[in-house]
C-alpha cells in the first residue's frame, strides 16, 4: 500500500492510498469463494457452480464486498501511519469508480477526507515575569480568622451538671411545619447544631432554646421577617418542634 498525506488547511487533510493489484486480488478471490460456496445457481449443485459464473451473477455484490474488505483496514492504517486524530468519519473518494475493476488487474486508488482538530502552539511561558498582590491583613481580620479555624476544629465538651445558656451549642433533631400552609412540605433536620446567641443564628432559636437539657423536647414557633436570607422562610410562621439531643460547649 502506497500513502500520501496533503494538508489542505489547518483542520483538513487529504491521504491519498494505493492497493497494489496482488492485495485487490487476494480479497477479490477469497470473497468470490465465500459466494461460491453459499450460492444455489441453476444447473450446479450448491456450491459446485464455476467461479466465473458466480462472478457474473453476482458481480456488483463481490465488488461492493471487495471494497468494504479493502478500505476499512486500509484507511485505518493510512490515519494511524500518519498520527492524525480524526473528528467525524473519513470521506472516501474512489478514483474512476465508475470503470473500476476488483478483480486485481490493476491498482485501486482513493482520497481519504480527514477533519482534525487544528495545532495549537504551547505560549512561551517561561521566563515571565508575574506580580503577586497581597493583601494586608488588620489585626481584627487576622483575630476574626484564627477564631473561626479554631472553632471548626473545635471539640464540643457536653455540659451534664446545669442546662443552656447563651454561648453554648446545642444539637438537636428538629421539624417544623408552616404555619400558614400546612400542604408545605415539613422541615426536618436531625443532628443540627446551634449555636445559641451567635450573630447568624435566627434570635428566636437562642430565645426558646436557653435553659433546656438533653433529651428534653421544646416547641416554640418562629415568624420570619419578610427579607429573611432564606427565600423559603421568609414572611412566614413556623411551628418547631425540638428534640435535645445534647448541650456543651467548644
Amino acid at each position: 500500500m502506497k500513502t500520501e498525506l496533503l494538508e489542505v488547511s489547518p483542520t483538513q487533510k487529504e491521504i491519498t492510498i494505493e492497493i497494489e493489484p496482488e492485495e485487490v486480488r487476494e480479497v477479490y478471490n477469497n470473497v468470490s469463494k465465500k459466494y461460491a460456496k453459499a450460492a444455489q445457481v441453476d444447473g450446479f449443485r450448491k456450491g459446485y457452480a464455476p467461479l466465473d459464473v458466480i462472478r457474473l451473477r453476482y458481480n456488483e455484490e463481490i465488488k461492493s464486498e471487495v471494497l468494504q474488505e479493502l478500505f476499512s483496514p486500509k484507511v485505518g492504517e493510512a490515519i494511524q501511519e500518519y498520527n492524525l486524530n480524526p473528528l467525524s468519519e473519513p470521506h472516501l473518494h474512489i478514483e474512476n469508480s465508475e470503470n473500476l475493476k476488483v478483480n486485481g488487474s490493476q491498482p485501486i486508488s482513493l482520497r481519504v477526507h480527514v477533519e482534525v482538530m487544528p495545532e495549537i502552539p504551547a505560549p512561551e511561558y517561561k521566563n515571565l515575569e508575574v506580580t503577586r498582590r497581597v493583601r494586608p491583613l488588620s489585626d481584627d481580620e487576622l483575630s476574626r480568622i484564627i477564631d473561626e479555624r479554631r472553632q471548626e476544629s473545635a471539640t464540643l465538651i457536653p455540659i451534664e451538671d446545669r442546662k443552656s445558656q447563651d454561648g453554648d451549642t446545642v444539637i438537636v433533631d428538629l421539624e417544623g411545619t408552616f404555619a400558614d400552609d400546612e400542604t408545605s412540605e415539613p422541615i426536618k433536620a436531625d443532628n443540627l447544631e446551634i449555636k445559641l446567641g451567635d450573630a447568624n443564628i435566627e434570635k428566636s432559636f437562642t430565645e426558646n432554646l436557653v435553659g433546656v437539657e438533653e433529651d428534653e423536647e421544646k416547641e416554640f414557633t418562629v415568624a420570619y421577617a419578610p427579607d429573611f436570607t432564606s427565600p423559603m422562610l421568609a414572611g412566614k410562621t413556623v411551628n418547631y418542634k425540638a428534640k435535645i439531643k445534647s448541650v456543651g460547649k467548644v
